[in-house]
């Protein structure tokens, strides 16, 4: 066997190997985009992204050491508020409760939540 027959096998032996690997795409979770009502906004690990190229919409999942679940960014995303929840100061480390919503150029907004009597 001469060394190019040999390099002709292996090659074709990958080659069909790699035409028999199946991948799999990962399903995301996705709603309504609420900015161009043309796409559908990704919820993704990291962020939650429309699809439409042209809209811009970018949701960031982490907000002060607190990463937001599907169930809060749907309710977001749906023009809801999300119950309050505890996030934690940059600048001081102490925690705090605001609720979260989009404002009307579809960005976050933090609702805080007024202490009582101390």
């Amino acid at each position: 066997m001469t060394f190019t027959s040999s390099i002709d096998i292996y090659t074709r032996q990958i080659v069909s190997e790699l035409l028999a690997v199946q991948i799999t795409r990962p399903e995301y979770v996705s709603c309504p985009c609420p900015k161009c009502h043309e796409g559908q906004v990704r919820l993704y690990p990291k962020a939650a992204k429309c699809s439409d190229p042209d809209c811009a919409l970018l949701l960031f999942r982490n907000i002060n050491g607190r990463t937001l679940t599907d169930e809060e960014l749907l309710t977001i995303l749906g023009g809801g508020k999300t119950p309050y929840l505890k996030f934690v100061s940059r600048k001081s480390g102490k925690p705090y409760l605001a609720a979260l919503s989009l404002d009307e150029e579809y960005a976050l907004a933090l609702e805080f939540k007024e202490k009582t009597g101390q």
